[in-house]
């Protein structure tokens, strides 16, 4: 198999709304964490730079600074 196609294969570009469902353990984040997260073959999740800016920004207006940046900064470790 090709590098690019196993690429392809093994990862994921992922966009704040769906991560934003994750965090806020919604049912279509739960969905997001069955079918792919928890999904072996994915190896690789690949965020935009902006989404950690909007992840901090959605948040914070939902649940308050210190929360947002605790909950973003363990994410994405």
């Amino acid at each position: 198999m090709s590098e690019k196609k196993k690429l392809l294969n093994e990862s994921i570009a992922v966009d704040t709304s769906v991560l934003i469902e994750y965090l806020e353990d919604t049912s279509l984040g739960k969905k997001f964490l069955e079918k792919i997260i928890s999904n072996p073959r994915i190896q690789k999740f690949y965020i935009a730079p902006i989404v950690d800016t909007e992840l901090k920004y959605i948040l914070c207006r939902r649940k308050g600074s210190d929360e947002a940046l605790k909950l973003v900064s363990k994410f994405l470790k």
